[in-house]
């Protein structure tokens, strides 16, 4: 009896040891979380005292930004009325704009005024310099003509220098020889050679220049570049010497710049063909010989 006593009681014991055990197992989990909470809380309190901490220092930069704001407030201010001093210079700078561009509207019209005439004077200027230089070579070309002239009549007066010293010795012999003459003339033999005489005169030899002068004045005459009545109507002078029309200009004319007819220019074609003058041809038998053929035109072409 007594031992079965004993066993309930252990087993009770037992019982209430594993209850105990297990209220310790709870009780330990308990404390367990009950540390952790306070960990948990600590930790919590280290943060809250660290946001109190970043809050006293941003505390601190709010206060120095309002501070700077008031600052930046009264440059701000300062900024305004050097904005509305700078609205009001832009507004005389846009004043004084408007009237730079009527004076450069009124500048420019002068100018182009002034370009017009700058132009217009340019053109006048090309056209005294053109002038100009064909007055130069037209002024050129005289003094070759005048040049030519100048040798032919310093020629012409050594010919007539020559001449007059043969005429002297002629009319000595023509004094003697007319004495012959009359004597001879008056002879038998005289009057029955006069049909030989005649003939002899057919076939009389000339000179070279006689020669190339009536080939010269063949030529022109079968020309109608050459008029010989424009020519003296146009210079009576020639019709008071008494030369012919057309000698004359073979000699004389074409080198004092006179034109055969109103269809043929002597200076304009001498000033055109330079080899012409050189060459010392007559213009218009250079044209009728050679410039006809090479396609070289009588006068300038309007």
């Amino acid at each position: 009896m007594q031992q079965r006593e004993m066993a309930d009681d252990l087993a009770e014991l037992e019982a209430a040891t594993t209850h105990l055990l297990e209220d310790t197992s709870t009780q330990e989990i308990n404390i367990d979380q009950l540390y952790q909470q306070l960990i948990k809380q600590a930790q919590q309190s280290v943060q809250h005292s660290a946001l109190l901490s970043r809050l006293d220092e941003e505390e601190q930069k709010n206060h120095e930004v309002v501070t700077l704001l008031h600052s930046m407030q009264g440059e701000l201010k300062v900024l305004q009325q050097q904005n509305t001093g700078y609205e009001n210079a832009l507004h005389q700078h846009k004043h004084q704009a408007e009237s730079l561009g009527e004076e450069l509207q009124r500048l420019q019209v002068t100018k182009n005024v002034l370009k017009q005439k700058s132009d217009s004077a340019q053109a006048e200027l090309h056209h005294i310099q053109q002038n100009k230089q064909d007055v130069e070579e037209e002024n050129e070309l005289i003094l070759q003509q005048l040049h030519l002239v100048q040798e032919e009549l310093e020629r012409y007066y050594r010919d007539n220098q020559q001449l007059a010293q043969q005429l002297a010795h002629q009319q000595q012999q023509l004094a003697e020889n007319s004495q012959q003459l009359q004597k001879l003339t008056t002879s038998f033999s005289w009057k029955v050679t006069i049909p030989i005489r005649a003939l002899g005169k057919t076939f009389r030899k000339t000179t070279p220049e006689q020669r190339s002068l009536k080939q010269q004045i063949t030529l022109l005459k079968k020309s109608t570049l050459f008029d010989t009545e424009w020519y003296l109507s146009t210079y009576p002078d020639v019709a008071e010497s008494g030369m012919l029309a057309i000698k004359h200009y073979l000699k004389v004319g074409a080198f004092e710049g006179r034109n055969p007819s109103e269809h043929f220019d002597t200076n304009w074609y001498l000033k055109l063909y330079s080899d012409v003058v050189e060459a010392e041809l007559n213009p218009l038998v250079h044209y009728l010989k050679y410039g006809q053929k090479e396609g070289r035109e009588p006068k300038a072409t309007s």
